[in-house]
């Protein structure tokens, strides 16, 4: 994407406090989905840490256990392969707001559950959930951020992923599980409340065809100005789309033939033309939009983070850390810590 800062007439116009602002909520806004995801993930710690072989109405073994604390983990994949086709569908911004109904039944489901079998259904929705967080997520933060900023909006996911973390473990050492699951049901709905109030990318729109949404999308992004203190941004980001939409459509892909003209042509442009139009059904055969995309997965750009990443989660995944989380308080229980399992969790 082109370099948005240098937008001139909206420094002109409004503070830099004003101009970062709205981008620092729409961020904020999309990070309040990790606080939640963070929430839910933390949960089957505190529910089977007070139900692992208890006394109660519902109590769970072994056996039950486990399928409570990976059922999460079995479900998200499913569900990570439909987020990022309706993340280009629906929207990056619909699809968050949609992320918040099933992360409310599945809360729902949770402090109303009077059975193993409510318990399992709530974290099959949680789960499902966990699959269609990050596609809309770390697409809309890095499309309405600007350069100076994205790297810090990116960053603070990982804040909210903590606090929301940290938040259901406080409560869960408070209250009980069923308490603790009730008030979180709050989460998706001020998240949801938030993102009604936040623009679509612009980027977005513009592929759309939705033009005159994505001037107002870009012109709250750069502090609640009028279109035209952004005319000259968004013209550059019109130029930019259409020349990544066309880019692919180059006389230089076909052919040799193409390109390599005779130095004996005066007039190579009928014979170039030709040539085109011979290859009309080569060309239309294939999606340029597509066919640029996937050349993008394999630049270095976009392969080396991408290896960094895939690396970086295989070693988490491989520490042990995500098996054992579900059953933190059993195993501090076991040391008979001081301070009690559940604060040390």
């Amino acid at each position: 994407m082109p370099d948005m800062a240098g937008n001139c007439d909206v420094q002109q116009s409004v503070s830099n406090l004003r101009r970062l602002l709205p981008q620092v909520v729409a961020a904020s806004a999309c990070n309040l989905l990790l606080f939640d995801l963070s929430a839910v993930g933390s949960f089957s710690t505190i529910v089977i840490g007070e139900l692992h072989n208890s006394t109660g109405p519902i109590s769970l073994d072994d056996n039950m256990a486990s399928w409570l604390g990976s059922v999460l983990y079995i479900c998200q994949p499913v569900a990570a392969l439909l987020s990022g086709v309706l993340t280009e569908v629906l929207g990056r911004k619909k699809v968050m707001l949609l992320i918040n109904m099933p992360f409310l039944l599945g809360w729902i489901l949770t402090c109303t559950a009077n059975s193993f079998i409510m318990l399992l259904l709530s974290g099959i929705v949680h789960g499902i959930t966990f699959g269609l967080v990050e596609a809309p997520m770390c697409t809309y933060v890095g499309e309405v951020s600007q350069p100076e900023i994205r790297g810090v909006l990116g960053s603070a996911g990982g804040i909210f992923y903590q606090l929301g973390g940290l938040f259901v473990l406080l409560l869960g050492t408070l209250t009980d599980w069923r308490t603790t699951a009730g008030i979180s049901t709050t989460i998706p709905v001020i998240t949801a409340f938030i993102l009604i109030m936040v623009p679509e990318p612009p980027i977005w729109l513009l592929s759309r065809g939705r033009k005159k949404e994505a001037q107002t999308s870009l012109s709250w992004l750069r502090g609640w100005v009028e279109p035209s203190a952004v005319q000259r941004e968004y013209d550059e980001l019109v130029k930019h789309y259409e020349a990544t939409k066309k880019g692919i459509v180059n006389v230089g892909f076909l052919d040799e033939s193409v390109t390599n003209i005779p130095e004996n042509v005066s007039n190579p442009t009928p014979q170039i033309v030709n040539s085109h139009e011979s290859r009309t059904d080569q060309v239309q055969a294939c999606d340029p939009e597509s066919l640029s995309r996937m050349k993008a997965l394999f630049e270095p750009s976009t392969r080396r983070p991408l290896m960094l990443i895939v690396v970086l989660m295989f070693l988490i995944t491989w520490s042990g850390y995500i098996a054992l989380k579900p059953f933190m308080v059993t195993v501090f229980d076991k040391f008979k810590l001081p301070l009690g399992s559940h604060w040390s969790t």
